[in-house]
């Protein structure tokens, strides 16, 4: 019998792990994990007193990292007309296109659903549209026109929530996009940004002015160093929590001492100007040091993990670019593509020993970034003689024996070793997140 075993997870993550393992044999088991309790929860104990608030690197280094974070992420308002190739628009309505898929409960879903799917999409048309735009609520970039979620077997390890592979990220209020294409049923828009490209709802962008643009890029940007600050509250509107809040990795205008949130003017963007509490905002690019590292990072610490930006959550990549945004640092979306962004050490001829070593030796805390296929970890110092990272992990293999490979899950943002897991003989016998370490980068 598969071991199964399930420590508190709150809310619907909980509800989702357990229906995950429906209707077939259960592949994942959740904690307990020695590394939460061994290592503090806090980016703070791993800094040492005269080390907070050293620059991690020179005032022109981050200069010019912040300009060129700035070109890219305001780029769409610089096209005239689309810049995505129709080869490339078409892989997903080609790919999933009469494709069948799971639920999170594990019920097969039907081809038709992804015919449909990729119907909608109307890729023949490609591109029908193109004006520049802004994004002016939280919202998901998807690979179809669809919010339907394209689970694969939840019986598989690795599979079923949160890897809905219709999700692209997350993109933030205020990310400039350009808009090239829209849907049959024209509540989705296809949205080139300088991060991704792909399908947002429609309710979700609006148009912006020469106007609006000039205005929003000769004002200082500020970054929230805040998670989750509420802006119903003073915008209104029908919008929930997920997407009318503000989270670390939004930069926006400011003036006045407050920010500059966009806002529906009928089918165009305006803006509201928002005072927000003590705190919530820094100048961007705040200076990067461990102290405003640790400070930013731990507003995200123990969040649930979330693929793709799933429930508007952050995977591993996604955090760690959110987290350098604040500093004007500009990270890929992907966390291949992250590891190739700086210094490169190749150490994965090594044995683990040997890599753990490297990383200690070579490794400067907090600017380092260490990965293995498919995983991203920020590097953040020693800790009773061990490396230690900063990650959203949602879990490490497990060998089950007879029954296969698994996953033991942990699900969130954490601080642990490179062998997280590793006092359960499953994830001993599979391999610790050391032992399949390839690569670390020293960004910028």
């Amino acid at each position: 019998m598969t071991k199964f075993r399930l420590s508190s997870l709150s809310g619907v993550l909980l509800l989702l792990l357990l229906l995950s393992g429906c209707g077939g044999k259960k592949v994942a088991w959740h904690g307990p994990v020695a590394d939460l309790n061994n290592y503090p929860q806090n980016l703070q104990a791993y800094i040492q007193p005269d080390q907070a608030d050293k620059p991690l690197i020179d005032d022109a280094e981050q200069i010019a990292a912040t300009q060129r974070y700035k070109r890219l992420f305001f780029k769409p308002w610089s096209q005239e007309k689309s810049i995505f190739p129709l080869k490339e628009a078409a892989w997903a309505p080609k790919h999933y296109a009469g494709k069948s898929s799971w639920t999170s409960e594990g019920k097969k879903v039907g081809s038709e659903v992804w015919q449909s799917a990729a119907d909608n999409a109307n890729i023949k048309k490609f591109p029908s549209l193109g004006w520049k735009g802004i994004l002016i609520e939280n919202a998901s970039l998807r690979a179809l026109p669809t919010s339907t979620p394209y689970y694969r077997n939840p019986n598989n390890p690795g599979e079923g929530y949160p890897f809905d592979y219709m999700a692209f990220s997350v993109l933030w209020i205020g990310t400039p996009v350009f808009v090239s294409h829209i849907s049959l049923d024209g509540q989705w828009l296809f949205c080139e940004t300088a991060l991704l490209s792909g399908w947002v709802p429609t309710k979700a962008v609006r148009s912006v002015s020469s106007e609006f643009i000039n205005l929003w890029l000769s004002l200082p940007l500020a970054a929230l160093a805040k998670d989750r600050i509420p802006l119903d509250y003073v915008l209104g509107g029908t919008g929930g929590s997920n997407t009318r809040d503000l989270r670390i990795g939004t930069i926006l205008p400011q003036q006045g001492g407050s920010v500059l949130v966009p806002v529906a003017q009928g089918n165009a963007a305006g803006w509201r100007a928002i005072a927000l509490p003590p705190n919530t905002i820094v100048d961007f690019p705040m200076p990067f040091t461990a102290g405003n590292v640790a400070l930013v990072g731990n507003e995200m610490m123990g969040e649930h993990y979330g693929w793709g930006g799933i429930d508007y959550l952050r995977d591993c990549s996604a955090m760690l670019r959110d987290l350098f945004t604040t500093f004007g640092i500009w990270l890929p979306r992907n966390s291949s593509q992250q590891l190739k962004v700086g210094e490169v050490s190749n150490i994965s001829g090594m044995l683990p020993p040997a890599k753990e070593k490297r990383l200690k030796d070579s490794g400067k805390p907090f600017r380092t970034l260490v990965g293995m296929p498919g995983h991203v970890m920020l590097y953040i110092g020693q800790y009773n003689d061990r490396a230690v990272v900063y990650h959203d992990v949602w879990g490490t293999r497990t060998d089950l024996g007879k029954d296969g490979q698994g996953r033991l899950i942990i699900g969130k943002v954490s601080v642990t070793s490179l062998e997280p897991g590793e006092e359960h003989q499953e994830v001993r016998r599979a391999g610790t997140l050391l032992k399949r370490v390839q690569t670390f980068t020293v960004i910028p």
